[in-house]
């Protein structure tokens, strides 16, 4: 009986494991579908918060879940918001 808890203990991490690889994979391709303007420009905007950081002398926080998933997909993000402010298309 021992021996069966340790291997479905053993299943249970190797899932977990792959389920993990196949989520960082799947992260990993959707961030190379993005096109290079929109990664310049999340890089100057990540370059001038960390500007803001060192110049402050603030101690960045901890993401959350919440600001993580935001933090994914601006695109989709930007699109619900100009859709609520009725602020028109975006070009």
């Amino acid at each position: 009986m021992m021996r069966l808890a340790h291997l479905i203990r053993y299943l249970m991490l190797l899932a977990s494991a792959l389920l993990s690889l196949l989520v960082d994979a799947l992260h990993y391709f959707g961030l190379r579908l993005r096109s290079p303007a929109t990664l310049a420009a999340e890089n100057l905007f990540l370059r001038k918060q960390l500007t803001l950081y060192r110049e402050r002398h603030v101690k960045p926080r901890r993401t959350t879940r919440a600001t993580r998933i935001a933090r994914s997909c601006p695109c989709r993000l930007r699109v619900i918001q100009m859709d609520l402010s009725g602020a028109g298309h975006i070009t």
